[in-house]
């Protein structure tokens, strides 16, 4: 239910961990179709799920010593696992983490770089 009084549809690609009925979550209208029907999506739709992303990808970063063993080359599998997240919206948040220079990317591997450790 969205807003305790409209039917909303999350389809199984979008749910990275188990839900039960009558969970409470935030949810994201992905789309509203021709006959009203609404489809969720469980992480921010378009731009607003790559800066999620990031932030977690800095947060695992710094708690894990400034070295986390995923990358470019890694699994989608491994990725959704970490993450729960695809390997596309992974891809776009390390390129944007790369971009403002907060991270050096490998195939396997992202470290802080030196001006985001301190």
């Amino acid at each position: 239910m969205v807003e305790g009084s409209h039917r909303g549809l999350i389809h199984a690609s979008e749910v990275h961990r188990p839900l039960a009925s009558g969970d409470e979550m935030t949810g994201y209208i992905r789309s509203v179709k021709d006959d009203y029907k609404i489809d969720l999506a469980l992480e921010p739709v378009g731009f607003g799920r790559v800066t999620d992303l990031s932030d977690r990808i800095l947060e695992a970063l710094r708690s894990g010593g400034g070295r986390l063993d995923l990358g470019d080359a890694s699994s989608p599998e491994e990725i959704k696992e970490r993450f729960g997240s695809s390997k596309k919206a992974f891809k776009q948040a390390i390129g944007t983490l790369y971009r403002k220079k907060l991270i050096i990317p490998g195939p396997h591997s992202l470290e802080l770089s030196s001006s985001s450790r301190g």
